[in-house]
């Protein structure tokens, strides 16, 4: 499993146990919905070690 899908995984994980949706992660975490969607695309390679940290820590 690379990076990527890991941080994908780890985002579905934190919504399905905490009942949000994405949207909703995005905005505790501080990140912009639009960052968070870019994550689940498929042309996106990079996922900054940033962005991992505040989804992590929310």
């Amino acid at each position: 499993m690379c990076v990527k899908e890991a941080v994908i995984n780890r985002i579905n994980d934190i919504c399905s146990d905490r009942g949000l949706a994405v949207n909703k992660l995005a905005n505790l975490s501080g990140i912009t919905p639009s960052t968070v969607y870019s994550v689940f695309d498929s042309d996106r390679k990079d996922i900054g070690i940033v962005l991992i940290k505040k989804y992590v820590t929310v």
